[in-house]
């Protein structure tokens, strides 16, 4: 069940989509970028990152990804 989920978002972000259609969607690409980011993210600036885990909301979380990717 969760490998046909994961096949059928897979399908449609690879056509980059302008708008996630659904909740599963929005859920992969941004936990997909969170660990993007954390990879990538000096060890020394994870405090920031953390920060992510405090929003309550999409527009934070979207501020919080903007600063960190600056």
């Amino acid at each position: 069940m969760e490998d046909n989920i994961y096949i059928k978002i897979k399908a449609v972000l690879k056509h980059k989509p302008k708008e996630l259609s659904n909740l599963d969607q929005w859920l992969f690409v941004a936990v997909n970028t969170a660990k993007s980011i954390i990879d990538n993210t000096s060890k020394n600036n994870l405090g920031d990152v953390m920060k992510l885990s405090e929003c309550n909301s999409t527009s934070q979380i979207q501020h919080e990804f903007d600063i960190i990717q600056a």
